[in-house]
């Protein structure tokens, strides 16, 4: 509860300014962390983790020439050092009274090839200092002014505002999600002494319901997971704010929607229906794991004995790849599995379909047999394009404690996953009949 990231950050190297910003923020009820800078002691980057807002100084390196290449290059490094790539976007805004400067830094700043495309703010603002300080106190007279003024400052266009009006809104539909739960304990039970079992009870009982009382012990928080996340998903839909209307109207615009390259079309699926290990942990047995096949199948004489052919065999007359193109293909394995199977983890063999990853460009150029799910557009690096055929036909079957040694490529979300449990759920129960006409 209480590691849970600062949104704006303040830094200067000024304490008495610091504490002044701080304070303001502080009478005006808004949380904030501020950071003391020194040259000598580098900021620690988990400070960092979530912010939304920036404040620096211009003036944090007093050696360098004001507006000159070395502070700005001082500011860039510091950005590159502390902002997070999981961390989400920021703006920036500049104590100073010098415009030019600020905007000399903006275009440094869009330019250098110092920052990575997670470093750099997504919108800038600027306030003058001495408007608001007072020399002789260095304390702050008119905190809602200040406030006021950071506001208009920052410039956030609609799409932007648009994305941080999301992020809002998820945030409360969580809070309303653990008031919700936290409503069922009676008022007699609130107390310090029975709270604590009184929640440790409601949270067993809503796990337990979710997948039984046998597979809780297995995974409590996914247990957990399967009652609470469809009611903060429906929370998430239905609890948008009405003034918030205009602004989604003007940031959603389908005129302005061109043709996507096959790189865009796979980044946007990938981020819609893939997981991938890092930041995810995905385990070569979760439900939806795409595996490389274990080494004892890399012989022609065990995957024979398992599916009757050859990989390059099954590759060829099964999946349709011609024998040029072997080489530019990954064989893979599916975990699949019903829904509830999974959940409560029932014992027994767990099952896999056996795929192919095949370039974009081989993947649509031959009919392949109904068996071929055919996904779509998938890049896991955003360089390699391809698409994942899985095949109904070629089931492999395996102990989980078997697969302990398994390393898991990536993860296809649920709707994706359902999708092809769906179409193997059709093809092996698809009814046939004898006639006559």
């Amino acid at each position: 509860m209480i590691d849970s990231p600062a949104q704006i950050v303040i830094v200067d190297d000024n304490k008495n300014h610091l504490r002044a910003i701080v304070e303001t923020f502080h009478k005006e009820g808004i949380s904030c962390l501020g950071l003391h800078h020194t040259p000598e002691h580098p900021l620690n980057p988990k400070y960092f983790r979530g912010v939304r807002v920036l404040f620096l100084d211009l003036h944090l390196l007093p050696s360098a020439t004001l507006g000159g290449e070395q502070h700005f290059g001082y500011l860039a490094q510091l950005l590159e050092e502390c902002i997070s790539s999981e961390g989400g976007p920021f703006a920036l805004l500049l104590w100073t009274k010098y415009d030019e400067d600020f905007k000399s830094l903006i275009q440094y700043l869009d330019n250098t090839q110092e920052l990575s495309k997670h470093d750099r703010p997504i919108a800038y603002g600027i306030i003058a200092k001495d408007k608001f300080l007072r020399p002789e106190e260095d304390t702050v007279e008119n905190h809602a002014g200040l406030i006021k003024e950071i506001e208009n400052a920052i410039q956030l266009a609609p799409q932007l505002k648009a994305i941080f009006t999301w992020e809002r809104d998820v945030q409360s539909a969580i809070r309303s999600t653990l008031a919700s739960m936290l409503d069922l304990v009676s008022s007699e039970n609130r107390s310090s002494e029975l709270y604590p079992a009184e929640l440790e009870t409601l949270l067993s009982r809503l796990a337990i319901e979710a997948v039984g009382e046998k597979n809780v012990s297995k995974d409590p928080r996914a247990a957990l997971d399967a009652s609470l996340v469809p009611i903060l998903a429906d929370k998430i839909s239905n609890g948008r704010v009405p003034q918030d209307l205009e602004l989604w109207r003007s940031v959603i615009n389908e005129s302005n929607i061109t043709s996507l390259s096959p790189i865009e079309s796979a980044s946007l699926n990938r981020m819609l229906h893939v997981a991938i290990p890092d930041p995810e942990t995905i385990l070569g047995s979760d439900w939806g794991a795409v595996v490389d096949l274990p080494a004892r199948l890399e012989s022609d004489q065990e995957f024979r004995s398992h599916f009757g052919q050859t990989l390059a065999e099954v590759i060829e007359n099964h999946f349709k790849v011609s024998r040029d193109k072997h080489d530019q293909c990954a064989a893979k394995f599916v975990r699949i599995g019903a829904p509830c199977d999974y959940a409560q983890q029932r014992s027994g063999p767990i099952s896999y379909l056996l795929a192919l990853e095949v370039p974009a460009s081989e993947s649509r150029r031959k009919k392949r047999p109904q068996a071929v799910w055919l996904s779509p557009l998938l890049s896991i690096d955003q360089r390699k394009v391809f698409r994942l055929l899985v095949s109904s036909v070629y089931p492999f079957t395996v102990l989980s404690c078997q697969t302990s040694s398994w390393t898991a490529n990536y993860r296809l979300r649920e709707p994706l996953l359902m999708e092809l449990l769906h179409e193997f759920g059709t093809y092996s129960t698809r009814p046939g009949k004898i006639s006559f006409e």
